[in-house]
């Protein structure tokens, strides 16, 4: 009786969550996605509403993750920026001192979670309309497994384990609710399970360019000191001049003076029409040289490092050494993709992040305040404290 009891409030439990739906807090154990089945039982009854999902799940790049957080959280973590404009929970993340109550690691988390359940809605679901061409059903469950997978990919980088969601939820009642229970309050699964779940169109406004170039008020991610100086060491003209702008400003800070502020440069097509970046070739020749570098293959390394060398005019380099190698192409990745979101992953992967970033200095040479700050339990983001309060499941990571 007792068990019973126990089962009953739980779906009763599920179906309150259900009917406090939120936009962005899936995994909250509020799912995101209020679905009405058609009076055929279908989640997808048409070719039509095939169509719009899959449109939704390309909305989600015009969204606050990948216009504004995703370049945030790769650059002004590391030696490549400062957090710039007057954001206190941005400056945690600068300066390696996040909380898990930071509103910036929470809502990534919803925000990715979100554009997960729309592209399990894809997946679940795309067998249901008959009126879906077979050729278009397979180009929509390689797009949304491709964007399903990218987003996971961002979140264990962020968190380290992460659950998997492959479930769009959307009903609970007493035949479903031991396959639904976990989707609804889920469990972290250990990052290489997660990779291995995943088998490794439309335009969007691009507003996000907004908030990183303008005078008009202070902005994020301002360039560091110690990027201008690597791109002057190496003579670097065109990268440079590619990724960053100075401009003289009515503000100060403790890097910059108002006559010559730096601004990320990369995205400065103000009218929504910028194309921004998520994978592009140089990336892709880099991240084989790396892999060739970690095979014992530095000659191999070098001859791509210097492939993208040479289209902005630099000379060859060669290694000596693997650790050689692997720096150089460390420094090649961090001219060519700054304010990317690239380089806070880089120096992770690569084992560099604490030898490289605790040393970062400031424009005079001395060593930043905050640079001590960075261990290797700050390496990883905190679970969401709102995300552990509803989920008891969720084990917080270490040094929170």
């Amino acid at each position: 009786m007792k068990n019973t009891i126990k089962n009953i409030m739980l779906i009763i439990s599920a179906f309150t969550v259900l009917s406090l739906s939120s936009c962005s807090d899936y995994l909250n154990t509020e799912p995101t996605t209020e679905t009405t089945v058609e009076s055929t039982g279908k989640v997808i009854a048409t070719a039509a509403e095939a169509e719009s999902r899959m449109t939704s799940v390309y909305a989600s790049f015009g969204g606050e993750y990948w216009q504004l957080d995703y370049f945030f959280n790769g650059d002004a973590q590391t030696d490549n920026a400062y957090a710039g404009s007057d954001n206190t929970q941005n400056f945690q993340q600068d300066e390696y001192r996040i909380l898990s109550t930071n509103t910036n690691v929470s809502r990534d988390w919803g925000y990715i979670y979100d554009n997960i359940n729309k592209c399990n809605f894809i997946l679940n679901y795309i067998d249901e309309p008959k009126d879906l061409p077979a050729a278009r059903k397979e180009e929509m469950i390689g797009e949304a497994s491709l964007v399903r997978a990218l987003n996971l990919f961002h979140a264990v980088q962020l968190w380290g384990d992460v659950p998997i969601a492959t479930k769009a939820v959307v009903n609970v009642n007493q035949d479903n609710f031991e396959e639904v229970y976990p989707q609804l309050y889920p469990t972290r699964k250990p990052r290489q399970e997660v990779y291995a779940a995943e088998g490794w169109g439309s335009p969007v406004g691009a507003w996000g360019t907004s908030m990183f170039y303008g005078t008009d008020w202070k902005k994020f991610m301002t360039p560091s000191n110690d990027l201008i100086q690597t791109f002057t060491n190496e003579g670097d003209v065109v990268r440079k001049k590619s990724s960053v702008i100075v401009k003289e400003v009515s503000w100060t800070d403790n890097y910059w003076t108002s006559a010559g502020y730096p601004f990320a440069y990369k995205m400065r097509i103000t009218d929504g029409k910028q194309n921004f970046y998520i994978l592009r070739l140089a990336d892709i020749i880099l991240l084989k040289a790396e892999a060739l570098t970690q095979t014992g293959d530095n000659a191999g390394a070098m001859t791509l490092v210097n492939q993208v060398r040479a289209r902005v005019g630099l000379p060859k380099v060669s290694a000596a050494s693997q650790g050689d190698a692997l720096d150089l192409i460390l420094k090649e990745r961090k001219m060519e993709l700054a304010f990317e979101g690239h380089r806070w992953f880089d120096l992770k992967r690569t084992a560099k992040a604490i030898e490289i970033l605790s040393k970062q200095k400031d424009g005079k040479g001395a060593i930043l305040p905050y640079a001590g700050n960075l261990n290797q339990d700050r390496l990883l983001w905190p679970i969401p404290q709102t995300k552990k309060d509803a989920n008891p499941n969720l084990i917080q990571n270490p040094g929170y």
